[in-house]
């Protein structure tokens, strides 16, 4: 493997039982901190974020791995005209103060809707807490019409957002067991 132009050899070796995990950080991206506001950057964000998306795998192939992930199946809906934001899963990186949101939007009309994947948010009681990081599409498809009934199947598309600290630069000691509301901007199309 080189990294900054250094070459390091890393001899790995499978087994069934698996016993220790490797993180490396970038010379200029220190470790998360434990105290305080992390510094977490753009790319140890989608690190954690592809760690989210991998968790099933890797709870069953590395669960010391993903021990220190607080992970909760929510299954709540946010209601709004026409569709609605099913929070389906939660992960807690409790390091970084990051929570990884995955949501389903479910259009229930025959038009597809646009929304902003930037401005994805949660409210809990009532405080807002606004996305560093999303990985979401910006449109939800239309829902086909049954062409006998007339009516209409909605569709599904999944989509990521990541919340880390608060807007002013804190922790936000905020647990997976939370009641959350997604807040979803609609985008006007012209």
């Amino acid at each position: 493997m080189i990294i900054n132009r250094k070459v390091y050899v890393i001899e790995l070796v499978t087994d069934k039982e698996p016993f220790q995990s490797v993180t490396f950080y970038p010379a200029d991206e220190p470790p998360a901190q434990l105290v305080g506001q992390p510094n977490v950057g753009p790319s140890r964000l989608l690190g954690l974020l592809d760690k989210a998306k991998a968790f099933p795998l890797l709870a069953g192939q590395y669960p010391e791995m993903v021990s220190p992930i607080d992970q909760a199946e929510t299954f709540t809906r946010t209601l709004y005209r026409g569709f609605e934001v099913v929070l389906t899963k939660v992960y807690r990186f409790d390091a970084e103060d990051t929570l990884i949101f995955q949501v389903e939007f479910v259009n229930e009309t025959d038009q597809p809707i646009y929304y902003v994947p930037q401005s994805l948010a949660v409210r809990v009681g009532p405080a807002v807490y606004w996305s560093a990081l999303s990985d979401a599409s910006g449109i939800m498809t239309a829902g086909l019409k049954d062409p006998k009934t007339g009516n209409i199947n909605p569709s599904h598309s999944t989509g990521y957002f990541v919340i880390c600290g608060t807007a002013q630069g804190g922790r936000n000691h905020l647990s997976v067991q939370n009641k959350f509301n997604v807040l979803v901007f609609r985008q006007e199309q012209s």
